[in-house]
Parts: C-alpha cells; sequence; structure tokens
C-alpha cells in the first residue's frame, strides 16, 4: 500500500522551484519529490510512475501544487487552501478522491493499477446504503435477542457510534428496524414495531 511518512524528507537538488507550475519530478532523483514552499514529500515510487503514465496518456502537466494536492491525499488528509482549481482537475482526472469528511485520498484508478483494490475499498469505507444493509442483517439474524448497539458498532468498527446511530435513525424511518430500551440496555429488532403493539392489543 502507498507509504508516506510521518514527517517531510527533504532532498538537496541543484534549484529549487521558483514557481508552482515548475516540475518537482525533474529535481528530486530516486522519485523522492521535494516541494516549496511547503516541503511536502511524496514517497510511494508506484504512484509517481502512475501519474508519469497517466500524463503521457492524456498529456496532462503536473506541477508542484499537483503534487502538494497528492501529498495530502497519500496521508489522508485535508487539501491546503489555494489549490481548488488544480483540485477538481485531479477529481476529474480520478486522480484523487473525496475521502471522509474533509479529507481526500489517491483514486482507484492508482490501487487498481497497482493490485491493490482492496486497501482503496478499507481506505475509502463503504456507502451509506450498504452500511445500512450491514446492520439490518445483523439485527435480522439477532432477532430473537435482539441487537445492543455496542454489538452495531462492531458490526462497522471504522464508523464511531454518531455515524451509526445516524444510519439506525435512517432504517427506522424506513420502518426497517425498531428499538426497545434506551442508552446501553437499548435493543433493536427488524419491522416497524407495529406488529408487536398489534399482538399485545390482541392478546
Amino acid at each position: 500500500m502507498p507509504h508516506a511518512a510521518s514527517a517531510p524528507i527533504v532532498t538537496t537538488p541543484s534549484a529549487k522551484p521558483e514557481s508552482p507550475n515548475s516540475n518537482p519530478a525533474q529535481l528530486a532523483p530516486e522519485f523522492w519529490l521535494t516541494f516549496w514552499p511547503e516541503l511536502t514529500t511524496v514517497e510511494d515510487p508506484a504512484f509517481v510512475r502512475f501519474v508519469e503514465k497517466v500524463a503521457k496518456e492524456t498529456t496532462e502537466l503536473f506541477g508542484t501544487q499537483d503534487w502538494i494536492i497528492f501529498a495530502h491525499a497519500a496521508r489522508e488528509e485535508k487539501i491546503p487552501k489555494g489549490l481548488a482549481v488544480r483540485m477538481k482537475r485531479l477529481l476529474d482526472l480520478g486522480l484523487i478522491e473525496k475521502g471522509k469528511g474533509r479529507k481526500y485520498l489517491l483514486g482507484r484508478k492508482y490501487y487498481a493499477a497497482v493490485g491493490q483494490k482492496g486497501v482503496y475499498t478499507r481506505k475509502k469505507g463503504l456507502d451509506r446504503e450498504t452500511n445500512m444493509a450491514l446492520l439490518l442483517k445483523h439485527i435480522e439474524v439477532n432477532t430473537a435477542t435482539g441487537s445492543k448497539l455496542e454489538e452495531l458498532c462492531q458490526v462497522l468498527p471504522a464508523l464511531n457510534v454518531t455515524h451509526v446511530q445516524s444510519l439506525l435513525r435512517s432504517l427506522r424511518k424506513r420502518d426497517a428496524v425498531y428499538s426497545v430500551g434506551v442508552t446501553s440496555l437499548g435493543r433493536w429488532f427488524p419491522g416497524s414495531g407495529l406488529e408487536t403493539c398489534d399482538q399485545s392489543v390482541s392478546n
């Protein structure tokens, strides 16, 4: 999987880029790319080769601003302000993608090209509908006992408890699940809950 250091590693090229349009790839040997002024580094040779391939296929020119964006996306970080124009272009090319919150990640095309589709799926995360389907499946399997919130958080370990609760509320609005009890004692069951009420009334 792509690797990015926790701190920038600075090389000593013969000259620094003097403008945002300079090409850092020509300045840093062995695919270690140093950026000015932020000194942001991309260390993954496979990704650099991938970008070079895209450049040849599309005749797109990638400058310092692009590599700054790539470096932040490789670390799944927020993109610095002032790079919106180039960021949109890289999104259109599929080289980066929107991640969780305001963060970005390297695009699916790259992970597919290097045979790491599974890494992409883990980083990208599952979409909302898929997450709700997983929660509903767990709740249905455990109809007899009901499902505690703690268990449901274990189904989606990448999400925090607030996010899981939001998904459960969406399922409840669809009458797909209902809850009995509150807080840690509460349990979730499949259905709208109306069936339980009807049975109680008939009895």
